[in-house]
């Protein structure tokens, strides 16, 4: 069973917060955490396509915000 995050971090690429544990990378700038495998997988495929933006929040589009 997937251990449940007791605060609400957020997700380092999405922002939205992190309910399960077990999402982790280490990288150059630090730890990240994320709040899905495929948060983590998209962050891990940005940084390596050697793009120089941050992975974040703000550079993401979030299809909910459209109507």
């Amino acid at each position: 069973m997937p251990e449940i995050v007791a605060d609400d971090t957020p997700c380092d690429l999405c922002g939205l917060p992190v309910k399960v544990a077990g999402f982790e990378l280490k990288t150059a700038e630090g730890q990240k955490i994320f709040c899905c495998l495929g948060c983590k997988t998209l962050y891990t495929l940005i940084r390596g396509s050697g793009q120089n933006e941050e992975a974040g929040p703000s550079n993401i589009s979030n299809n909910s915000d459209q109507k």
